[in-house]
């Protein structure tokens, strides 16, 4: 995906306070990013915190259709330019809500990057010096079998919220289902042997970047900054 990004976006020449500023000049006083992986009841979140009326709706803007659709056609300015549109679902609030699953964030922070005044921070300065106050609810859902099912049949059916209609049929999802418990055997046992000779386990930066590839075809384990900002953890059933 980077690969197609790269060929889309000419580097931008902009500072990254002229993103900040706009940002701030469409309303937004707060960022709150809901980071998940799918089936875990973000969009159920979303829904439930944009009811309130005091944030805005937390959309995922970095999806499929913005891969599909968006990155094709973008220019020098257009990602600032979707950026700053995508404020608009503050509603007012002062409250920028952005839903990121974690096979979107190496884009996203790659886009983020691409401008002057960001050389040398992490992931999560990045994101600091661009989203006004942003904060941070992390999800996960403890029954990684049940969210596994749940993932193979809304790809089989093509419907993922209540208001979809179904576009497919139901895949089997027993294969999906052996591997993910295969996986979490292994690792178990991993953790098991690592306890038993008394050594370290392999670094967690390493062992995420080597089974990238497995993980993001099953959609289970979120992958963590190196510098994971603060925030509300939850975990659902």
């Amino acid at each position: 995906m980077i690969a197609v990004v790269r060929t889309s976006v000419v580097r931008l020449g902009s500072h990254v306070s002229t993103l900040r500023r706009r940002i701030k000049a469409a309303g937004v006083e707060r960022t709150l990013f809901i980071c998940s992986t799918p089936r875990t009841g973000s969009t159920m979140l979303g829904d439930l915190l944009a009811d309130t009326g005091l944030v805005g709706h937390a959309d995922e803007y970095f999806g499929e259709v913005f891969r599909q659709d968006v990155v094709p056609g973008l220019s020098r300015r257009g990602f600032d330019d979707y950026l700053v549109a995508c404020t608009q679902h503050a509603h007012g609030t002062g409250t920028f809500g952005i839903k990121l699953h974690w096979d979107q964030v190496e884009v996203f922070l790659y886009l983020l990057r691409l401008r002057r005044g960001l050389h040398g921070l992490d992931d999560a300065a990045v994101i600091e010096a661009i989203f006004p106050s942003p904060s941070f609810v992390w999800m996960r859902r403890r029954d990684t079998v049940a969210q596994a099912v749940s993932w193979w049949k809304a790809m089989g059916t093509g419907k993922w919220t209540d208001g979809q209609a179904v576009t497919g049929e139901p895949r089997s999802a027993a294969r999906h289902v052996r591997g993910a418990r295969r996986g979490s055997r292994l690792r178990g046992a991993a953790r098991a042997r690592a306890r038993r000779r008394g050594r370290p386990r392999r670094s967690p930066d390493r062992s995420r970047h080597r089974a990238s590839g497995r993980r993001s075809q099953r959609g289970l384990d979120p992958p963590l900054p190196r510098a994971r900002p603060p925030g509300l953890s939850l975990a659902v059933c």
